[in-house]
């Protein structure tokens, strides 16, 4: 898996920031040399986040961006609604969980809002605004704010996370790679995903059976490493069903 480093994510961010620098000025940011900077920016060129010319790099256009909040809160909401549901289930009194930012995880949050003993972590606003006047403790992570999916990423919510362990992680992806696992547009969004199922001792996958027909670029974790999908009605293509059966995760449905 072809992830981006917590340098080449904090050159990301700073050209983010920027627009377009030139080669010069990036490579006195960091304690490496000018060569492994070099090498940085090929990764990230090579990754399609990058342009390089002639001493100049700047940010490249998103071909597959994400879709905005808004439109997506909207779509396939009874399929959201009855995965929360289920997904609920698994959660219990004292539990530690991660929500993943996605528009599935919020109906997850929305049911869990009467709780008391329970932690959630999130790098979503929206989840985390759900708890407002919750007795739920809630912890947004830190770092940088997308404003398209209203969520933190970025190197400082990754290294935050890989000092943490929950009980439970429920992710959300816009994919799958039938033979692989779950896949997604961007590999920042593709770090922070795999930075939370490493956080967690049992890992729910949270998609609507739309996104089993779906695929993106950027894999970000193996069917092998989850334990359980959570989706609203049975998978309908016979190899992914044996993928699935093979990889032993175990297929929730709602009643």
């Amino acid at each position: 898996m072809n992830n981006i480093n917590k340098r080449q994510s904090e050159i990301y961010y700073l050209l983010k920031e920027h627009g377009s620098m030139l080669v010069k000025d990036i490579i006195p940011r960091f304690p490496v040399s000018a060569a492994t900077i070099r090498k940085d920016l090929t990764a990230l060129q090579d990754a399609g986040m990058l342009i390089r010319t002639h001493g100049e790099v700047q940010l490249a256009q998103q071909t597959n961006p994400v879709t905005p909040y808004e439109a997506r809160i909207g779509l396939n909401t009874e399929a959201k609604e009855a995965i929360a549901r289920r997904a609920v289930e698994e959660i219990h009194d004292g539990d530690s969980i991660i929500l993943d930012s996605g528009t599935t995880t919020i109906e997850i949050a929305k049911l869990l809002t009467d709780r008391v003993n329970l932690t959630v972590i999130t790098n979503s606003l929206p989840i985390a605004m759900t708890f407002s006047t919750s007795q739920v403790s809630v912890t947004l992570v830190g770092g940088i704010f997308l404003g398209r999916n209203l969520s933190v990423q970025g190197p400082d919510a990754e290294e935050y996370l890989r000092k943490i362990v929950v009980d439970k992680t429920f992710i959300s992806s816009p994919g799958i790679r039938s033979q692989y696992g779950l896949v997604t547009s961007h590999p920042l969004e593709a770090s922070i995903k795999r930075r939370m199922i490493e956080s967690g001792r049992t890992i729910y996958a949270v998609l609507d059976s739309s996104k089993l027909a779906r695929t993106s670029v950027h894999p970000f974790v193996s069917f092998s490493e989850i334990d359980y999908l959570i989706t609203e009605r049975p998978v309908e293509d016979p190899a992914l069903r044996q993928t699935l059966a093979e990889e032993d995760v175990k297929i929730l449905l709602p009643d």
